[in-house]
């Protein structure tokens, strides 16, 4: 998370504010992610690390997933779709306890209120 914190520091409010729509969720979000170690959900992950041109890498937020295998397994899960079933299960799950908490990132980015 420090990562994510450095590289979010060092965009201008407008580039912070484009990354975090692109990502799909808020600045407020992530710096409360941030502050309090909060798990992020696999999906915004990706998004971070997609729209940050790697430079917040998936590996650094989640240690806890397998982000190897599932680099590695990528181009068979275009031809399985079961093969993403447990990952789309632990992103409801984990989008479901974080709307419970009140963590719940923004559906429509556009909505962001900053």
């Amino acid at each position: 998370m420090d990562k994510l914190l450095k590289y979010l520091n060092g965009l201008s409010k407008g580039d912070r504010t484009q990354f975090v729509r692109a990502c799909g969720t808020s600045e407020g979000y992530l710096r409360k992610a941030i502050s309090i170690s909060q798990q992020i959900g696999l999906d915004l992950c990706i998004n971070l690390e997609r729209e940050s041109n790697r430079a917040i890498v998936c590996e650094d937020l989640r240690p806890d997933v397998d982000w190897e295998y599932l680099r590695s397994t990528a181009v068979k899960s275009n031809l399985d779709p079961m093969a993403t079933k447990g990952i789309e299960e632990e992103t409801n799950e984990e989008n479901r306890r974080e709307a419970d908490l009140g963590y719940r990132q923004p559906a429509d980015p556009k909505k962001v209120v900053e």
